[in-house]
């Protein structure tokens, strides 16, 4: 398909992708698997396709209901709308020289966690681990070597040589096992929950774009040996980790899926008793280690930069200081340092039994290893105002009830 989607025209955009969903083409990427109603939205409107029963609200456009935007729309996922699982893609996320192919397997991604739902499919990550995920150059140079012999693995053609490779990979893993204990799950949960819907986009692709499986791969494991990022990119780097442990398991073990299904442990963990577990490889090439230390120093320089541009901008540095829950997040955006979480995005918290949202970057100040924060920071463009035992806030989505929380705008608590 030559032609590129008039992303100004979101009505047609939702459109031309309604009429390419067919489920014979889903069962052909993974048993059972069917499609599922889907909705593309801006901050202004949402535009939903296949729905059974769309909200009362939405109106019906050329087979396209449309409705206004609210708080449930919001990041690349699936929400359950009005009872049904619905993925759900944001507009502003798409590049508008994307290639249709392509956007049809984001939302063919979304739609698989639908599937994954539909299926109680549990091995998903841990997100908090990412907290307290170690920085250690010894783990990113052994994570360096594993994935250049996964990438191998793959792309080997002799399938003794290939099954080498994969044990290769995983003695190297094993190594980061031992090294940095729990928090390896933090991958493992991230290749088998979305590294699976990576794979499901990539043969999606495939099938939409009529590109061949070498070239889908060239695009789907760009920078996947870590030439650039480290814990600053490691949930995204887990997708293509999460696709490749996939598709070797449909080169060495055709017809995996439904056998993974019964299991319940991590998608390597699987992947490793059917190659046969291998002992831990410590060794690794000097290239990996000084490449590790440069991945290591460029993080820590990253992070760095990023929350000092959170602290350097313009309007009225928020603070809300109380008991607070993160009620919902982007764990795509998120950067710690210390005890401090960084939102990029957008973040959703509850205070007083009552739910808010801001849809900017917002740094919460952690307890500990689980949701509640003390402190909320973000920029505002005006001053927040009190009256009544409320605080109106500019950027917070409703007023702030003030039991037990204060408030400060440049550091000066406001009564």
């Amino acid at each position: 398909m030559a032609d590129m989607y008039a992303w100004q025209d979101a009505l047609v955009l939702a459109g031309s992708i309604r009429e390419r969903m067919r489920e014979e083409r889903f069962q052909s990427i993974w048993p059972d698997f069917k499609p599922y109603p889907f909705a593309f939205f801006d901050r202004e409107n949402v535009y939903l396709c296949g729905h059974p029963n769309p909200p009362g609200h939405f109106a019906e456009k050329g087979g396209v209901h449309v409705g206004p935007w609210d708080p449930r729309f919001v990041a690349n996922t699936f929400i359950e709308l009005e009872r049904e699982p619905t993925a759900i893609l944001d507009l502003s996320t798409v590049r508008s020289d994307m290639e249709p192919a392509r956007l049809f397997a984001m939302i063919v991604h979304e739609m698989f966690h639908a599937y994954q739902k539909s299926m109680d499919y549990r091995r998903w990550s841990n997100e908090w681990l990412y907290r307290v995920y170690p920085q250690l150059k010894e783990n990113i140079a052994h994570r360096i070597a594993e994935r250049r012999a996964l990438l191998r693995a793959l792309l080997e053609k002799n399938s003794d040589k290939k099954r080498n490779r994969a044990a290769e990979f995983i003695g190297h893993r094993e190594y980061r096992r031992a090294l940095i204990k729990e928090c390896l799950d933090y991958e493992l949960g991230h290749e088998s929950y979305e590294g699976l819907a990576f794979y499901v986009e990539s043969k999606a692709f495939e099938q939409e774009s009529g590109k061949g499986k070498e070239a889908v791969l060239e695009i789907f494991f760009e920078d996947f040996e870590e030439q650039s990022g480290t814990l600053y990119h490691l949930r995204r780097s887990c997708y293509a980790a999460g696709m490749a442990i996939a598709r070797l398991l449909d080169d060495l073990f055709p017809g995996w899926q439904g056998e993974l299904l019964e299991t319940s442990g991590y998608l390597y963990d699987f992947f490793a008793e059917k190659i046969g577990r291998t002992e831990p490889i410590s060794d690794t090439d000097p290239e990996a280690e000084k490449q590790a230390a440069r991945l290591l120093e460029q993080e820590l320089t990253e992070r760095d930069r990023e929350f000092d541009q959170f602290y350097s901008q313009d309007g009225y540095l928020v603070q809300i200081k109380g008991n607070h829950t993160i009620a919902g997040f982007d764990p795509k955006n998120l950067l710690p340092k210390g005890e401090l979480l960084l939102h990029k995005r957008m973040l959703k918290f509850s205070s007083n039994n009552k739910e808010y949202f801001l849809e900017q970057p917002v740094v919460t100040i952690m307890n500990g290893g689980n949701l509640s924060c003390r402190e909320l920071q973000f920029f505002s463009r005006g001053k927040p105002e009190i009256k009544d035992g409320k605080a109106s806030v500019p950027g917070l989505t409703e007023e702030l009830l003030l039991d037990g929380i204060t408030i400060e705008a440049d550091r000066e608590e406001i009564e």
